[in-house]
């Protein structure tokens, strides 16, 4: 939205059209626009998505596994409590 108004504010100063701001102020406002950009950017670049998505994924592929190791067991009607205990063999 920073980045819409600041393209707005521009267009409207590029065509002549007349605000309630003063020019001072309407350059104020934009600048401050402006480093709201830079500021959001830098800070949503700072966040390392690709990393966060690559370690979820995994996460995702590790459980996936552990439901396809249980899965035989889980149709079944009696209970079967050792399935649920992990053990190094089977976990790994």
């Amino acid at each position: 939205m920073f980045s819409a108004g600041l393209i707005g504010m521009t267009l409207l100063s590029a065509l002549h059209i007349q605000t309630r701001l003063s020019p001072p102020y309407f350059d104020l406002v934009q600048i401050m626009l402006a480093l709201l950009v830079l500021v959001l950017s830098l800070l949503l670049s700072a966040n390392n998505y690709s990393d966060r998505a690559e370690k979820l994924h995994r996460c995702a592929l590790e459980l996936n596994e552990l439901c396809h190791a249980i899965l035989p067991d889980c149709g079944s009607e009696e209970d079967k409590p050792e399935v649920y205990r992990p053990t190094l063999a089977k976990v790994y």
